[in-house]
């Protein structure tokens, strides 16, 4: 694709074919090149001109590359937080943050396939994966914020962090699952993982006080010292 390739075939637009002209055309067609000829292969000229538009204008829907890849994701997280907000006015605490990460996961069926190859390039591109971090830390940033905002931070200031940080490993543990066994329904691996988080959060709704005094009361059963051989002979 980029000018080191000089064997490829260049991308050409069709005789007549309108430019391309809204965040959504653009992200579909560079997403087209980069899933036939690899992320790192394709660059910003090449997809201003499959998209039939100068590389000055493509600049002015996205910064560069990276950003197309991860789309909307700034939409993304808005719903998320959203979500949560409404979930735990009706669930646990646990079961709140499951069922929004589940709704944020959500893909229409005809989207699936790129879906899973987007997903494949964000987790498996090396170049990818610095932006990429910067967007997970954005993700956890709305579950501590959620967090923070039920006042879950009140035990312990780390404990809305530390929750975020299960979250992300949980859901990504998930999709690398889901992209090695296509069959597996993502909500369901998604589930699985957060099945152990759930109880765990939710039993952290116990008031810190309690735990406290739970912790205070607990007297271990001390060990009886064993009689050593010549004091039961002196016995």
């Amino acid at each position: 694709m980029s000018a080191k390739k000089g064997t490829e075939t260049p991308v050409a637009r069709g005789a007549g074919r309108p430019k391309i002209s809204t965040h959504e055309e653009i992200q579909q067609i560079a997403l087209g090149l980069f899933f036939e000829y690899g992320f790192d292969e394709v660059t910003i000229e090449d997809v201003a001109e499959a998209c039939g538009i100068s590389r000055r204008t493509l600049f002015r829907y996205y910064a560069n590359k990276m950003e197309i890849v991860w789309g909307d994701f700034d939409k993304a997280l808005a719903y998320f937080s959203r979500a949560l907000e409404e979930n735990v006015l009706r669930l646990s605490l646990g079961d709140a943050i499951l069922s929004s990460v589940i709704d944020f996961n959500r893909v229409q069926k005809s989207e699936l396939m790129n879906h899973r190859k987007r997903m494949s390039m964000i987790l498996n591109t090396p170049s990818l994966q610095s932006y990429s971090s910067r967007k997970r830390d954005d993700w956890k940033e709305v579950i501590v914020d959620f967090l923070i905002d039920n006042e879950i931070d009140k035990p312990f200031e780390w404990y809305p962090a530390l929750v975020a940080d299960l979250c992300l490993a949980a859901s990504e543990s998930a999709y690398r699952t889901w992209l090695a066994k296509p069959s597996l329904p993502l909500d369901s691996l998604i589930a699985e993982r957060y099945s152990v988080l759930r109880a765990g959060i939710n039993e952290s709704m116990v008031p810190h006080s309690q735990v406290l005094k739970a912790v205070r009361n607990h007297k271990p059963k001390s060990a009886t010292p064993k009689k050593s051989s010549k004091m039961r002979e002196a016995r």
